[in-house]
C-alpha cells in the first residue's frame, strides 16, 4: 500500500495530496510510522508546493493518540531545517496552535524549534508573521483560555522580538498588529492589558501604529475598515514612512543585519536592546 501510495504522491503533476497524505496519517502502526514520516519528508522535497498537505499531516498525527514523539519530533524537525521558506510557513499556524491537552506539550517543543531555527539561521519574515497572527488568533477561539493567558502573550512578544531585528521585520510587526487588532477585538484588549502590565517591554517592540492602537484605551479601540466584500479586517494604505517596506535601502539593512526598530512614540529609528544584532528576510519562495 504504501509503496502505491509514493508512486501517486510523486508522481509528475500529482493532485490528490490532501487526499493522500490524509490516507497516510490514518497508518499509525509501529511497522508503518516512520516509513510514512520518511515519505512525507521526500514528498515535501520532490513538491514543495505541497507543503500544506505535510503540516496537515503533522497536525493530524499530533492529535492522534497515543502520541507518537519518537516519529513526530524527528520529523518536524527534518521538515524545519533546510527546507524551503514555504514549508516552515505552512508548519508555523499548525504548532503555534495550542492544541488539545494531548497536543499541547509537543506543539510547544516543536514550535521552539521552529523559532530556534528563525532566529539563528532563516530569519525568515513570512514564518514568524505566520505564527505572531496564529498566536493572535488564538485569542478568540471560544474553546480557548482567556484571551490574557500567558501562552499567547508569551508567543506574540517572542515572535516580535524577532521581527523587529530589522527595519522590514519592525515595519511589517507594526502593520501586522493593527490589522490583527482590528480582525479580533479580542485581541485587541489582550494587547492593551499585556502593554499595561509590562510597558516598558512592550515599548520595545511597538511601531507607531501599535503604539497608538495601545495609547488610544479600550473605548477608543478603532473599528475594522470595511473591505470591498463588505467584510472587515482590511486596512488602507498608510503614508507613514514606515510603510515602505519594499524599500532598497530597508532590503538592504535587513539582509546586512542590521538591528533596529521603530520608536513607538516618534516613528524615529532606535536600538533594539532586547534583539541580536541579526538580520531578517522576506520569502521569495
Amino acid at each position: 500500500m504504501l509503496a502505491a501510495v509514493r508512486a501517486r504522491l510523486l508522481a509528475p503533476g500529482a493532485a490528490d495530496g490532501a487526499a493522500l497524505t490524509a490516507a497516510l496519517a490514518a497508518a499509525t502502526t509501529p511497522a508503518t510510522a516512520r516509513p510514512v514520516a520518511a515519505l512525507v519528508c521526500e514528498y515535501v522535497d520532490h513538491r514543495p508546493d505541497g507543503a500544506a498537505h505535510a503540516a496537515a499531516y503533522v497536525d493530524h498525527r499530533l492529535e492522534q493518540q497515543p502520541l507518537d514523539r519518537a516519529v513526530l519530533f524527528p520529523l518536524v524537525t527534518r521538515l524545519v531545517r533546510a527546507r524551503p521558506p514555504a514549508v516552515r510557513a505552512a508548519l508555523a499556524p499548525v504548532l503555534a496552535s495550542p492544541g488539545t491537552a494531548v497536543s499541547r506539550v509537543l506543539r510547544a517543543e516543536l514550535l521552539d524549534v521552529l523559532l530556534h531555527y528563525e532566529q539563528y539561521a532563516a530569519r525568515d519574515l513570512e514564518v514568524l508573521e505566520a505564527v505572531l497572527t496564529t498566536a493572535a488568533l488564538s485569542c478568540t477561539a471560544a474553546d480557548r483560555e482567556p484571551a490574557d493567558r500567558p501562552f499567547a502573550r508569551h508567543l506574540v512578544h517572542r515572535t516580535a522580538l524577532l521581527l523587529v531585528r530589522c527595519p522590514l521585520g519592525a515595519a511589517r510587526l507594526d502593520r501586522r498588529l493593527e490589522e490583527l487588532a482590528r480582525r479580533a477585538p479580542s485581541f485587541a484588549v489582550a494587547l492593551q492589558r499585556w502593554a499595561a502590565a509590562d510597558p516598558e517591554e512592550w515599548a520595545r517592540v511597538a511601531g507607531p501604529r501599535t503604539w497608538r492602537l495601545l495609547s488610544a484605551g479600550p473605548a477608543r479601540m478603532p473599528e475594522p475598515l470595511p473591505t470591498a466584500d463588505g467584510g472587515h479586517g482590511s486596512l488602507r494604505p498608510a503614508q507613514s514612512v514606515i510603510e515602505n517596506t519594499g524599500s532598497g535601502e530597508e532590503r538592504s539593512q535587513c539582509s546586512a543585519g542590521v538591528a533596529w526598530r521603530t520608536s513607538p512614540r516618534t516613528g524615529g529609528a532606535a536600538s533594539s536592546p532586547s534583539a541580536p544584532t541579526t538580520g531578517c528576510t522576506a520569502a521569495t519562495s
